[in-house]
């Protein structure tokens, strides 16, 4: 650089005189040098730079105002330099303390760095703390002490700034560099050099062990094998690295020019705008024909040189060509093409393959030549093209071979004269028809039938369907084939199996068959596309009537000698399995003799006598309907929850259904009820009597019945809108939809009673006046009376044209017989106790199914007309019908027995509504139950049990969430069992266990669950490891190899450990040699990429469990070299794989009751007390419970018992007008005696089934005469015992929050402790750190109920401090600010935001 350069730096600086010096510097100076170093490299070629920049700086000292005693401007550019010097001190103080410090403090105190504050610092950024070496010389004096110690303070604080500097190199130079060096030591080690003796070179490379000390002094040993390899790795490298861009380009488009060539090959154009498919110029390929000429040739299959397989799509063997179907094997042929172009096609064994029409055997491959026609499997129809082939067929001026079709074979001659002609090449027929799939179906048509005599050229399509059709039918009637009675097979060319068999070959031809072909037994059926989807009706051809004439008479025949068969061996088998049962039940009661039942058939009347009490018993459905109502009684109550908390307006409760909810028929349209669809299907199907819910509708003041499976439903809607009302998601929700019934009820008319009439006198021809009862269906209560007069008016029968009835006649005067029409009036009036305050209109109803049996052909329902009670009385409700009825068999037997329903509707009010509820709460009020002494609720003496029943003795379903960490030790150089590493590709990945060959192992299953005592189990039973399977780079998974599970026997005995934070641990710990398992992917090493997958279960033994609970996952492992190295966190630095010592899985137990084994049991299953979210705002309701079974016992038996009081006095009333006094010298005294005594006399059982819970003995009545000494006897001490299931639940990646918590883990100590939570719906993840690599516990999050409050704050004497309450558990968190812990209280509870 010239003198003048440097010298211009002192002419722009700023000197002025002051008290101290003549010449102050009245600035700062910064001279700044670029040293660019430029270096070619000989042996590469390239050129590689190193750039500095050398920073000469000049201070302007400090300045005091009173020395210098500088004013104006000098005291003005005395301050800025001040200012500028306090600020590089600062920098200078903060790169101090950077340097001083370590870890995060550091890293804080670097980012903290005041650069900015001046334009002197900003300039001296990189001199500073950058990536350089600084030097500050500094001037002193004795002169001035002050200015001296101030000077050197300030050099030693620069002192303490420690900068680590590296070379400013080129990249690609510095790599160019590093590669040179690692070539030349491994060049080195591979000669040996000088210290190294002289090996025999017959020695292999793998066996020749090379010595060298490393960088940090350590002497380690290598093949030269494995030397040579890093060589050739470091060699190909820096050839990469050292070649230009125009080489690199060059390159490229070589390869781009080799693929293009490649696809051109394979018929795939790919140019610069356009990719197109077309046909190949080289290879043979086959190419698709179809029915459809647009879906024909738009497939296209290439036959690559050598060997190209076809199989099944849905087989797991490996194909090239994959074709669906059931006749396609996993192997169904394949084709050989040679090296000078021949191919050749090779069937399978049991494969339908036809070429020309003509099936070929296994053992005959069949040369293939462009144009023929290939039928693969069902359906699949190809035809062969070989462009070779034909380019030099071209070639050389001859025509293609002479192939001669099918089709054309045995009818040629006979047009012709006996001479055919010889040029039929397949890809162009003599008569110019085109190739497709009708030639290829014509010509296996006529390959099947190889006639002499028919001319099928002259045949239409549509009539070679018909012929086709017809040959298939004959040919299956006639061989009684499996599908019976069928006028078409399973498949449409199923039959022909059925017309002729080749027996794998083309060239044998039996005699015996009609047509000079052997009977089939194959099968070989065309599907989509074969002739029997053509159901065209065309006369078949007059040749050939005559053969295929069926003869109808002989075909029925063989098929009723086939039925009758089928119905003995069925006889057969139903007798045997008979004896079966007969001698089972023997053994089981320990005799050999005598038969425990009696197998007589029964007579018609004891059949029907049987078929009468197993339809009664149907009816008895107490403990079934006990079990729904206390199973689905916490979701009765989550609806009411919601209900109240949406402001609906709705009440849910349950109700005994006893027969089909009716509906208003006042405004219904007459024909209309027959084709809707009933609104609940599930309720309509149910037996009855059963348990519904009855929905009380305040804002439509309705009420609806719906049946459990309904109201489940409704309740996954009713959450949805709970759990996204007031979000953006509201508006894709209809919101009244859940809660209110669609469409509405008829006229708003709710079914509010009924009142229960016998039929008996009517049975009798006996007119009836009945006083009755109008009881509501939701409460099995009376709210009403009505009076019902039923009066027979006349019969017509064959001997008797007219007789009226009904006078008070003698019933044997004019009986009922079959094929009568009977005339009754039906007549309902004085209805009492339906008052305008609880109802705005009544209307009753009728329906004729209920009269006269559900053998009616057509329902009808007969309505009476509507009052308004606002206007008139209810008295003035009346209904009046006359009914003509056919009388059968099956009504006279209903009217003998049966009970006709009187149905009454209203528009209910409020006032109605609040009635129901009343009742409900005064039915099962919990506030009664808890007093001493207190009296029994109203109207139900039965209920006594006033005592709280422990905890221990529900039994309900359980949920807890158990963690599972799988942990396997190898044994290390101290002695001692050292983790293995485990790999963790992704947030997905569980992981793989790194382990080395030949170390002994331990196995070690570590289970946590956080429900604390609520479930105590006991200890791990079995550990089995198994199902050794590989999982490659693609995801894989190849069969496994290994012999079975191994059982890993445990070391030492494990007892569950139960901490003081509610978490319960039990561990299990075994040796385990994989070389037991005798599969190679555990005793080879694992390719890179892949992993060896473990079958591991284990099963659980705990309280309250029938059996074992049974735990299964998978484990993956690598398996490498004793002295392979295990991965470390440096080497997945720059990866998104992850490093820890276990791999955990979190399971999901589910335990469920087992079925209800007595009815004194049944009160277990009573959900009642389960904890809703919100349940306070329900106050004191409740769902009912046996109480309400109770009821509906009352109910039917008070119903019945009226009908039947006002039936006998009807009877008798007739009976005292027309029969003499006294009967058989009987008095009118003994007569009535004799009657009451009748009507006291009890029949069947006495009592019901109890469904109470007993104190001493099971409540369970013996239902015989006498008590039975083999009747087990139950007692409450009984354990009831629970079925235990597990699921894995499957990893996410999606978190809705993460962040830092403390946590009180010990509540006896209080001692907090700082995780990392993330929150994946429904689980809330415990972590020690944020890499999320180690879980500590888990919290199911999907029904806690979250407090914060003042007085939480104030009791754990934290701020920021909140509550999570589950289940079984309690949880005590705390945040870093009111902010933090507010989004996540909104998090962990979504309700609350």
């Amino acid at each position: 650089m010239p003198s003048y350069e440097l010298a211009r730096p002192p002419q722009a600086r700023t000197v002025a005189a002051t008290n101290m010096n003549e010449t102050s510097s009245r600035s700062h100076a910064v001279f700044t040098l670029l040293l660019t170093q430029r270096r070619l490299d000989t042996e590469t070629g390239m050129a590689g730079e190193k750039v500095s920049r050398i920073s000469l700086v000049d201070l302007a000292g400090s300045e005091r105002a009173n020395s210098t005693g500088a004013t104006g401007q000098r005291l003005k550019e005395g301050a800025l330099i001040n200012k500028s010097l306090t600020t590089l001190g600062r920098v200078i103080a903060a790169l101090a303390a950077a340097s001083s410090a370590s870890g995060k403090a550091a890293k804080a105190a670097a980012e903290k760095v005041p650069y900015r504050d001046s334009v002197l610092t900003w300039l001296l950024k990189d001199s500073l703390g950058g990536n350089s070496k600084t030097a500050m010389v500094a001037a002193i004096s004795p002169a001035d002490y002050d200015e001296t110690l101030s000077t050197l303070r300030y050099a030693d604080q620069a002192k303490k700034i420690q900068n680590k500097a590296v070379v400013n190199e080129d990249p690609n130079a510095r790599l160019i560099r590093e590669l040179k060096e690692e070539l030349a030591v491994l060049r080195v080690r591979m000669t040996g050099g000088d210290a190294e003796a002289t090996y025999n070179p017959h020695i292999p490379a793998e066996k020749q062990m090379v010595q060298y000390k490393n960088k940090q002094g350590e002497i380690k040993s290598i093949s030269k094998a494995e030397l040579q390899d890093q060589l050739e790795a470091s060699e190909k490298l820096m050839a990469s690295v050292t070649e230009t861009w125009e080489d690199k380009l060059v390159r490229t488009q070589e390869v781009q020019k080799e693929r293009e060539q490649a696809l051109e090959a394979l018929g795939i154009t790919i140019e610069k705008n356009l990719v197109g498919v077309s046909t190949p110029k080289k290879l043979p390929h086959l190419v698709n024909l179809n029915e459809d000429p647009l879906m024909a040739e738009c497939l296209l299959y290439q036959i690559k040189p050598g060997q190209t397989v076809v199989g099944n799509l849905a087989s797991d063997r490996s194909a090239d060509i994959r074709l669906s179907g059931s006749s396609i094997l996993p192997e169904h042929c394949h084709f050989d093409c040679s090296a000078d172009g021949v191919v050749t096609l090779h069937s399978r064994p049991n494969s339908t393959t036809m070429v020309n029409g003509l099936r070929i055997s296994p053992t005959t491959p069949k040369e293939l030549h462009s144009g023929f026609r290939i039928i693969l499997g069902d359906f699949h129809v190809f035809r062969f093209n070989h462009p070779e082939e034909v380019r030099k067929a071209r070639d050389a001026g001859t025509p293609g071979p002479e192939l001669r079709s099918p089709l054309l074979n045995g009818f040629e001659d006979d047009r012709v004269g006996g001479t055919s002609s010889p040029v039929t090449r397949p890809q162009s027929p003599e008569d110019g028809t085109p190739i497709d799939w009708s030639y290829a179906r014509r010509e296996a048509v006529v390959a099947r039938l190889n006639g002499k005599d028919v001319n099928l050229d002259k045949l239409k399509d549509d009539e070679l369907n018909k012929l086709y059709s017809d040959i298939l039918k004959v040919r299956h009637s006639r061989t009684g084939s499996s599908v019976v009675g069928s006028d078409r097979p399973e498949s449409r060319m199923s039959f022909m199996d059925s017309v002729t068999e080749d027996d794998d070959d083309d060239d044998d031809a039996s005699s015996d068959s009609p047509l000079g072909r052997p009977i089939s037994g194959s099968t070989w059926s065309t599907g989509q596309t074969s002739l029997g989807d053509l159901t065209l009706t065309l006369g078949t051809p007059p040749e050939l009537d005559d053969r295929f004439q069926v003869d109808s008479e002989t075909v029925k025949a063989e098929k009723l000698k086939m039925e009758a068969k089928v119905e003995a061996l069925e006889t057969q088998v139903r007798m045997q399995k008979q004896r079966f049962e007969k001698r089972v039940k023997q053994l089981k009661a320990g005799e050999d003799g005598d038969a425990i039942f009696d197998l007589t058939p029964l007579t018609q009347e004891q059949e029907q006598l049987a078929r009468r009490v197993i339809s009664k018993w149907r009816r008895r459905r107490r403990v079934v309907m006990a079990e729904d109502a206390l199973s689905q009684a916490v979701a009765i109550k989550e609806a009411n929850v919601i209900s109240r908390e949406l402001n609906k307006g709705v009440a849910f409760q349950f109700v005994v259904v006893e027969r089909d909810v009716p509906t208003s028929g006042s405004e219904a349209v007459s024909g209309l009820a027959d084709i809707e669809d009933a609104s609940d299907a599930a309720l309509t199907a149910a037996i009855k009597p059963c348990i519904g819910v009855k929905v009380l509708d305040r804002r439509n003041k309705a009420i609806y019945v719906w049946s459990l499976p309904k109201l489940l439903q409704r309740l996954q809607q009713m959450r949805n809108l709970y759990k996204f009302i007031g979000t953006e998601y509201s508006q894709h929700f209809s919101w009244e939809d859940p809660f209110y019934e669609s469409p509405p009820l008829p006229g708003g008319y709710s079914h509010v009673g009924s009142s229960l009439v016998s039929l008996a006198p009517l049975a009798r021809n006996l007119p009836s006046t009945s006083s009755l009862q109008i009881f509501s269906p939701y409460t099995a209560d009376p709210i009403g009376a009505c009076r019902v007069i039923i009066k027979p008016l006349s019969i017509i029968t064959p001997a008797m044209p007219g007789t009226p009835l009904g006078n008070g006649s003698h019933p044997s005067m004019s009986p009922f017989v079959e094929g009568a029409k009977l005339s009754i009036e039906i007549t309902v009036d004085r209805v009492t106790g339906l008052t305008k305050s609880e109802f705005a209109s009544l209307h009753l109803q009728i329906s004729l199914s209920t009269f006269f049996g559900p053998s009616l052909e057509v329902e009808e329902i007969l309505p009476s007309a509507q009052i308004d009670l606002r206007t008139t009385p209810a008295s003035d409700l009346r209904l009046s019908r006359t009914i003509s009825i056919t009388l059968t068999a099956a009504i006279q037997q209903y009217l003998a027995s049966g009970y006709a329903p009187i149905e009454f509707f209203g528009q209910v009010l409020p006032a109605h509504l609040d009635k129901i509820e009343r009742w409900d709460e005064a039915r099962d009020s919990t506030a009664s139950s808890k007093v001493a002494n207190a009296a029994p609720l109203r109207g139900d003496p039965l209920a006594t049990d006033v005592t709280r029943r422990p905890e221990t003795e529900l039994v309900s379903e359980q949920r807890h969430d158990v963690m599972a960490a799988v942990e396997i030790r190898e044994l290390g150089e101290t002695g001692t069992y050292v983790p293995t590493q485990v790999v963790n590709l992704n947030s997905l990945d569980s992981g793989a266990f790194f382990l080395r060959q030949g170390l002994q192992r331990r196995f070690v299953l570590k289970l946590s669950h956080n429900s604390g005592r609520g479930w105590l189990w006991k200890r791990v039973s079995k550990v089995s490891l198994g199902n050794v399977r590989m999982l490659d780079a693609q995801g894989r998974i190849h069969a496994a190899t290994s012999t079975g599970d191994v059982e890993l026997r445990p070391s030492s005995k494990s007892h569950p450990v139960f901490g003081a934070d509610g978490t319960a641990v039990l561990s299990f710990s075994a040796p385990w040699d994989s070389s037991v398992h005798d599969s190679p992917f555990l005793n080879r090493s694992t390719t890179a990429g892949h992993r060896a997958l473990l079958r591991l279960k284990w099963e659980v033994e705990a309280d309250g469990c029938e059996a074992p609970i049974v735990f299964s996952m998978d484990i993956a492992v690598t398996v490498q070299g004793r002295d392979a190295r295990p991965p470390t966190k440096f080497m997945n630095l720059f990866s998104s794989a992850r490093m820890s010592s276990t791999i955990t899985n979190l399971f999901a137990i589910r335990l469920t009751p087992s079925l209800t084994k007595k009815p004194a049991d049944i009160w277990r299953l009573n959900t009642a007390e389960t904890f809703v979210r919100n349940e306070e705002v329900l106050g004191a309701w409740r769902p009912r419970g046996l109480s309400l079974i109770r009821d509906h016992d009352k109910l039917v038996i008070i119903g019945k018992k009226t009908a039947d009081v006002e039936a006998c006095r009807a009877v008798l009333a007739a009976f005292e007008l027309t029969l003499p006094s006294p009967v058989e010298g009987v008095e009118r005294d003994e007569r009535l005696s004799r009657s009451i005594e009748l009507w006291q006399k009890h029949f069947g059982v006495v009592e019901e089934i109890s469904l109470d819970r007993s104190d001493g003995v099971s409540a369970m009545l013996d239902l015989s005469p006498s008590t039975s000494p083999s009747l087990q006897v139950f007692t409450p001490s009984d354990e009831k015992k629970l079925v235990g299931t597990s699921k894995i639940v499957p990893r996410s990646d999606t978190a809705a929050r993460r962040g830092h918590l403390a946590m009180l883990r010990d509540p006896t100590s209080d001692k907090w402790k700082k995780y990392w939570f993330v929150l994946r719906r429904p689980y809330l993840y415990l972590y020690e750190s944020s890499s999320e690599t180690h879980e500590v516990t888990v919290i199911n999050v999907s029904t806690v109920r979250v407090e914060q409050s003042p007085e939480i704050e104030q009791m754990l004497e934290r701020k920021f401090s909140f509550a999570i309450f589950t289940h079984q558990n309690s949880y005590f968190f705390q945040a870093a600010n009111l902010q933090s812990m507010i989004q996540w209280i909104k998090s962990i509870d979504p309700s609350l935001a």
